[in-house]
């Protein structure tokens, strides 16, 4: 299941807004891609336009995890919450 996050409405789209997707995006798009180090980066810079964004956050500590501890050559990015 995917989840998605709100950023905005489509009339409150800001340019805050779209550099903070962007981010968000790019972090997205290295973390698949297993560049850790640079998806924390991509991540931090979401946070400093939305500091108390929990999915930001959340993917900063999975990032900086996963460069630590690389996971395995099958790995997806899946991640599988077991606990709300």
């Amino acid at each position: 299941m995917r989840v998605h996050e709100v950023i905005a409405l489509a009339a409150d789209q800001d340019a805050a807004a779209v550099r903070f997707a962007g981010h968000c995006r790019d972090g997205l798009d290295r973390y698949l891609g297993r560049e850790f180090a640079a998806a924390a980066a991509a991540f931090e810079a979401a946070l400093a336009l939305r500091p108390d964004d929990v999915a930001a956050r959340r993917f900063v500590d999975r990032s900086r995890t996963c460069a630590a501890a690389p996971p395995p050559p099958d790995w997806t990015g899946v991640f599988h919450a077991t606990e709300k």
